[in-house]
């Protein structure tokens, strides 16, 4: 695609990685799976054609690549389509804090100042395929597509109410209680996105390509802290793990020990 180079380097992680331009024809937004739970969802079907114009290309993402690096400046925006991308911030002592786990349908590489650089570093925890959107474009977008713009700001106070969750359980809740948390979040957010792409997981199973470390800098504990707990979880008949694969056994105590409501993540319209 004109003006789009066919790979861009990603930097920082010590792994080789790029983000690649996909060869077309891409998936047409009318025919997106994910759309349901994603930016262009409100959208009309005789708009979509129109609203897909401001998408530069679909591009693929190595697992452990980074999309960006904090202090970057990208020139896209991102829908993520498949795949799994971590969010963090890494302190002047190397530690590292997750910020969330992004999922299929989340929009990606928005700041508050679209031109300047990002304020924390983004992922790839799986292969991933992405829609580009040039940040240049974005207001433009917005002020055509009203609708667009109330999408992004429903999924941008959902972020922001789960971020208050997290911090929450950072500052008050123990260690049972945040990984519970945790663990409910990201089994409701695959059901949505199962019910949304017809792709439903069938029983209580999740895809869980996040490791003991990963859940660690999520939720401010030491990796053999969380092992401890997910142990005494599956020894309670709470949950059951296998590589790559995490089945919740009991969710109605689940959510007790957590104080989850999955109707946070319902989506909802503003107006």
């Amino acid at each position: 695609m004109a003006g789009v180079p066919s790979t861009m380097p990603q930097r920082g992680n010590g792994r080789s990685g790029r983000l690649t331009v996909l060869p077309g024809p891409y998936v047409a937004c009318a025919e997106c799976v994910i759309r349901k739970s994603a930016l262009f969802r409100p959208v009309s079907e005789e708009h979509l054609s129109w609203t897909q114009g401001y998408r530069s290309a679909q591009m693929g993402l190595p697992a452990h690549a980074h999309l960006y690096q904090e202090g970057d400046t990208p020139e896209y925006c991102w829908t993520l389509y498949d795949g799994w991308v971590k969010l963090y911030k890494t302190l002047v002592t190397g530690k590292r804090q997750i910020l969330r786990f992004a999922m299929a349908g989340d929009f990606l590489g928005f700041e508050p100042d679209l031109r300047g650089p990002m304020g924390h570093a983004a992922q790839a925890l799986t292969d991933c395929t992405l829609c580009a959107f040039p940040r240049s474009r974005l207001a433009e977008l917005f002020r055509a597509r009203p609708e667009v713009a109330t999408q992004f700001a429903w999924m941008a106070a959902r972020d922001m109410r789960l971020c208050q969750e997290h911090l929450t359980g950072l500052g008050k809740k123990p260690a049972r209680e945040r990984i519970a948390y945790l663990l409910l979040e990201i089994y409701h957010r695959q059901r949505h996105i199962g019910e949304a792409t017809g792709r439903l997981v069938p029983g209580q199973r999740l895809a869980v390509p996040i490791t003991q470390e990963d859940i660690a800098d999520a939720v401010g504990l030491t990796p053999v802290h969380v092992s401890r707990t997910l142990s005494q979880m599956r020894a309670e008949g709470l949950i059951a793990c296998a590589k790559g694969e995490m089945t919740i056994m009991d969710e109605a105590a689940l959510r007790e020990i957590a104080e989850f409501d999955p109707q946070l993540l319902q989506a909802r319209p503003l107006l």
